[in-house]
């Protein structure tokens, strides 16, 4: 069972708890979708070179960002911070993010990467 992983952002207290395995992969599945095309190009071309300094999660995110247009992005988002907590206390999403989506990119960098490191490490993405 892995531990629930604490972290301060912009000076505040957030909780985030691992998602259960077969929720883990309804978000892995949505999130690849809309991200798995782009992150193939991270392995040529300019998008390359352009993304090579980022963190894997950082990646993916970035990605997640440049594909908001797509369907359910914004519901994806929601459903990945859902998990976490502030002061022991659910998140109230639109009243803790409103006018500070900065934060959230954040949190959802942190999550992605509780949540799915070991893939990243699979598709040898940490190690770029």
């Amino acid at each position: 069972m892995i531990e629930d992983k604490e972290l301060e952002i912009d000076g505040e207290t957030f909780r985030i708890a691992p998602f259960p395995a077969f929720k883990g992969l309804v978000y892995l599945k949505k999130l690849t979708k809309i991200v798995g095309p782009s992150i193939a190009t991270m392995f040529g071309g300019e998008e390359a070179t352009e993304l090579a300094d980022l963190s894997s999660a950082e990646k993916a995110v970035e990605l997640l960002v440049q594909n908001f247009d797509g369907d359910g992005v914004e519901t994806l988002i929601k459903d990945l911070v859902a998990s976490v907590t502030k002061n022991g206390q659910p998140l109230v999403f639109d009243i803790e993010f409103q006018a500070n989506y900065g934060k959230l990119l954040k949190l959802v960098v942190e999550v992605v990467k509780v949540n799915y490191g070991s893939v990243f490490q699979l598709g040898g993405l940490l190690n770029k």
